[in-house]
């Protein structure tokens, strides 16, 4: 799944974040959105390709659009700064 994310083909992305959900349990929904958010942020913007991001916020759609679907909540990890997060990743949005 993590290299279907990538792939430069639209519907391969959007197949990958589909089968994420059949992969992982609710009970993991926030830890795996606090790890893609997390990683997204660590990562330099000159290293990472558009269709990866692209692919990686798929995902993280999929696990929102499950939980909304299922009534489940969504935990934010504490440890990052929503501010410090979107600034970081203001880049990607122009």
């Amino acid at each position: 799944v993590d290299r279907c994310e990538e792939s430069p083909l639209l519907r391969i992305r959007e197949h990958s974040s589909k089968a994420l959900l059949a992969l992982i349990h609710h009970d993991q929904y926030s830890t795996i959105i606090n790890q893609q958010i997390s990683q997204l942020v660590k990562q330099p913007k000159d290293k990472i390709r558009q269709n990866t991001l692209h692919g990686r916020l798929l995902q993280i759609n999929a696990i929102f659009e499950s939980m909304k679907k299922n009534h489940l909540q969504f935990t934010f990890n504490s440890s990052l700064n929503l501010q410090d997060m979107l600034s970081s990743l203001e880049w990607c949005i122009y």
